[in-house]
């Protein structure tokens, strides 16, 4: 029976809403004839009618479109009742029909008016703080009282709200009566009005349009009012009730159909990822930071909002939403605090007054479930006392259960619910080709076999699957990092150096397939340093017999404190350690010479003289840079190009690599030129460089240039700076040239 009764008050519910709206929306239409009466009773008819094209029914649309330029005042339809006042450049205004295509500045009208008819409304577009602005043609006089001027606003702007409202009762003599609005919301219908009180009849203009707040027009509102009108208070609740009904209707379609087994997903929450930075979101108190950041993982993807103080404080971060359906609803949100509090008793998620505590610090995500009656819900993240003071949120949704209190019944079907959703999460992880360098590890196979496992059948079972479920797809993400690091150290490894000892490759290959995340870091890091020591080797050509190092034939090759024993011909060097290389020994305290171009560009020659005798010479140094024109290392008549990838990446980290270049002494002595060769080309671009070897490769008889094959072969180097047999397909360094395949 009870149910029954229910189904009954809901239908009264339903039949009583809609007839409000229907007499709402006549109301409206009518107030124009019931204000003309009124007005003639007091005499004033002639001033109403003359005044009074609140509708803009008589103004004749445009049909071209209305843009912005350097000199457009807008169109006049002082005939028609509406003046144009004030006017500014690079503002318009002209009355556009409901539903058509002409556009106002790149936006087109709503299809319809507030009541979901035709007609006409008054479009406005303004910028770079300029007014724009109509008055009523003639006066008309108001008596002692308190009045309502209101009207229907549309903004079309689908990336602009601010705005400052101009509409207002202005009076012949005094102060005018302004509206205080700064901001219409894009994309749908609300109420702009301004309550005044009158002490004496008063004569004064009713006045309609917009100043722009900054920028140009694209960052202000281009807006379409329509329905004009003088009330009473009665009468702009009626609109505002009006306004809030519609909202609603709105809202409750997006979630037609939700019941308590089957929930709909409540798009409702304004920026819920803050893709759009904090755009939505409100807080209390004081931060030094109030932003977004991208330095938590758990809970948090990507961009989380932050608020960080030096001091911690009890404070909120929160959003309002209006305008949406009664019933019950489910806030899910991932939430951080740096400091928790233990036992915690302040730090809490919440929807409404209904909360949840926080236990733990890190990212985590909470459910909170609340029933909403005023159309309105409060959602967010509150410490009530200063414990912590880094404060942050992320992935905040709603999901709607239908009309009531139906939290019971909806968390009793939500235990199933939670756990398809995990397991649908599970297998969009363990099919995602990002992740397939993963497939036999450790936390692959603890997430398969959870995700394998059979469907729990009790409340109970499903929250402990859901949970376990969650764990392991967190872990499962989390290890990802290391398995990327480790297969990139693989593929950096797949190299051959000519003059490397090889023995370091085989010590790379023998390094065991990790299994897990930590297993992986290490594999990774142990590559990186062989890889590192194996470069090195071929810098010294350890890899091949009777090699001779002259490297202490040159000055200040590494380490350097000054530029002794060098010349350079443009540019000013410096010495620095701050971003120094990683050797083969994993020591990254190191000294270099660098060089920019904050001023302006510059081309110079680092170089150095060194006497050297008839042989076969490989000349390496470390180097990096960035966005250069040219940057070779260089001996005698030889270069190559070194590739400038920043300051992170590189065999050797923060950029760094070894670059070497071949050359030939054919005469028994002879003075040689070696160093670096640099053209930075932009203004703010960098060169850094160091760590000099220079070591002899081969025996040359004198005066005999090509002993061997060596000048034939190839030198092939790809972007990380690593020598390879075959340039396949991209950007390639040829025998020390820039060569695309």
């Amino acid at each position: 029976m009870s149910g029954i009764i229910r189904i009954f008050a809901e239908c009264l519910a339903l039949i009583f809403t809609n007839l409000l709206k229907n007499i709402l929306t006549m109301k409206r239409k009518l107030l124009k004839s019931f204000l003309l009466a009124a007005l003639t009773t007091m005499g004033m008819a002639a001033q109403a009618q003359s005044v009074f094209n609140g509708g803009f029914e008589s103004c004749t649309p445009t049909a071209e479109d209305q843009n912005t330029k350097d000199g457009l005042a807008g169109i006049d339809y002082e005939a028609e009742g509406w003046k144009l006042d004030q006017q500014a450049n690079w503002c318009n205004s002209a009355a556009f029909a409901f539903g058509s295509t002409t556009q106002l500045n790149g936006v087109t009208p709503p299809a319809t008016d507030f009541d979901g008819f035709g007609g006409n409304g008054m479009g406005f577009t303004v910028g770079w703080s300029g007014t724009q602005t109509y008055k009523s043609a003639s006066t008309l006089t108001l008596p002692a009282g308190k009045h309502v001027l209101l009207t229907y606003v549309y903004n079309a702007n689908p990336t602009a709200q601010q705005i400052n409202s101009k509409l207002a009762f202005v009076p012949t003599e005094g102060e005018a009566f302004e509206s205080t609005v700064g901001n219409y919301p894009s994309g749908q219908w609300m109420v702009d009005y301004v309550v005044f009180e009158l002490s004496a009849a008063t004569e004064g203009y009713v006045q309609i349009g917009g100043q722009a707040v900054s920028g140009g027009s694209g960052a202000n509102a281009k807006f379409f009012i329509d329905n004009v009108e003088l009330t009473d208070e009665q009468g702009l609740e009626d609109a505002l009730l009006a306004i809030k009904i519609k909202k609603v209707d709105e809202n409750a379609a997006l979630v037609e159909g939700a019941t308590a087994t089957s929930p709909k997903a409540a798009p409702f929450v304004v920026n819920g990822t803050f893709d759009s930075n904090i755009n939505g979101w409100q807080r209390t108190g004081t931060f030094q930071n109030n932003a977004r950041a991208n330095n938590q993982q758990g809970d948090f993807t990507g961009y989380f909002w932050e608020n960080w103080d030096p001091n911690p404080s009890a404070n909120k971060m929160y959003q309002t939403i209006d305008y949406i359906p009664n019933g019950t609803y489910m806030l899910r949100i991932a939430a951080f605090v740096n400091n928790f509090a233990d036992p915690n008793n302040c730090q809490f998620v919440f929807a409404n007054s209904d909360k949840t505590f926080l236990t733990t610090g890190a990212p985590t995500f909470y459910e909170v479930w609340t029933v909403v009656s005023g159309n309105t819900m409060e959602i967010g993240l509150e410490q009530t006392e200063a414990v912590a003071n880094w404060m942050g949120i992320d992935n905040v949704s709603l999901t709607y259960y239908g009309p009531g209190n139906v939290i019971t019944q909806a968390q009793a079907g939500q235990h199933k619910v939670d756990y398809d959703a995990a397991k649908a999460e599970a297998k969009a992880l363990l099919e995602d080709p990002s992740y397939m360098h993963m497939a036999i590890t450790e936390e692959a196979e603890v997430l398969y076999t959870l995700y394998t496992t059979a469907e729990p059948t009790t409340p109970e079972g499903y929250d402990e699957a859901t949970l376990a479920l969650r764990d392991a797809i967190n872990a499962f993400k989390a290890a990802k990092p290391a398995y990327d690091s480790y297969v990139a150290a693989v593929e950096a490894a797949d190299v051959e150096l000519p003059y490397a000892d090889d023995a370091i490759l085989d010590a790379i290959d023998n390094v065991e397939e990790p299994l897990t995340a930590a297993a992986a870091q290490a594999a990774a890091n142990t590559i990186y340093k062989l890889l590192r020591q194996y470069y090195e080797s071929n810098a010294l050509a350890t890899g091949r017999a009777q090699v001779e190092n002259m490297s202490n034939l040159i000055v200040n090759n590494a380490e350097p404190t000054d530029t002794e024993g060098w010349t350079f011909t443009a540019g000013k060097f410096r010495i620095l350690s701050n971003e120094s290389w990683t050797d083969g020994q994993d020591n990254n305290t190191h000294s270099y010479f660098d060089s920019n171009s904050w001023g302006t560009a510059f081309a110079s020659q680092f170089t150095q003289d060194v006497e050297l005798t008839a042989g076969k010479y490989l000349f390496t140094a470390k180097a990096r840079g960035n966005g250069t024109t040219t940057y070779q290392v260089i001996a005698k008549d030889k270069a190559t190009d070194i590739m400038a990838i920043g300051n992170t990446g590189g065999i050797f980290d923060r950029g760094w690599n070894d670059w070497s270049v071949e050359f030939d002494v054919t005469e028994a002595k002879e003075i040689v030129t070696l160093g670096i060769n640099v053209e930075t080309g932009n203004s703010g671009n960098w060169v850094s460089f160091s760590d000099f070897r220079l070591v002899k490769i081969a025996e040359i008889s004198t005066g005999i240039t090509d002993v061997t094959n060596v000048q034939n072969r190839q030198a092939i180097y790809n972007l990380r700076g690593q020598r390879v047999e075959k340039a396949v397909k991209g950007l390639y360094i040829i025998n020390g040239k820039k060569v695309v395949k």
